[in-house]
């Protein structure tokens, strides 16, 4: 039993730039019992070590429905629907992040363009957390984003059979347990 803190943030671009082909993204998973279109599924709340996953709010539809598949296999997740309405959201989720054991990123082509998924990145090594980068779409990263990212593992999500949700759980597993 393990948790992970998922932090829906916005993308400073809201749509693919120009010239850019997408030729794969994640395939479509079932929608998740508990989905609720603009929230996930309910989040963790407690004191046991968690998780925390970035990601480009525009890519909740994607997200999401892999999120209910990985709190099927154990994992505690943690939404902002628990930050309280007038709290410092900036100061919290730098509170998770350095609370958390793992981070787990969501890469697409939204979420690797200067913004708050980069900054939660940023945080995130400056406080030693190891990173696993799920990639959403067939990205290639910024030069920004491959000085902080490039020699980590990242687990593909564009690959056809879903196999990517067992890869994400036995990385997180490993890295919980050399935690715990």
């Amino acid at each position: 039993d393990m948790s992970c803190m998922i932090s829906p943030v916005s993308a400073s671009r809201t749509s693919v730039p120009r010239g850019t082909l997408m030729t794969r993204s994640v395939p479509s998973l079932p929608k998740p019992k508990t989905f609720v279109p603009g929230r996930g599924p309910k989040a963790y709340e407690g004191a046991e070590l968690y998780c925390f996953v970035s990601y480009a709010h525009i890519n909740s539809d994607r997200v999401y429905p892999i999120v209910e598949q990985l709190m099927q296999r154990g994992i505690r997740l943690w939404y902002d629907d628990g930050i309280e309405a007038g709290s410092d959201f900036r100061e919290f989720i730098a509170e998770k992040i350095r609370d958390s054991w793992q981070v787990l990123l969501f890469a697409s082509h939204e979420s690797i363009q200067p913004g708050f998924v980069r900054n939660e990145i940023n945080y995130a090594l400056h406080c030693g957390k190891p990173i696993l980068r799920v990639n959403l779409d067939d990205v290639e990263l910024t030069p920004g984003m491959e000085l902080s990212l490039g020699g980590m593992q990242y687990v593909d999500a564009t690959e056809p059979g879903g196999d990517y949700l067992e890869r994400i759980v036995r990385t997180l597993l490993a890295e919980r347990k050399e935690k715990a």
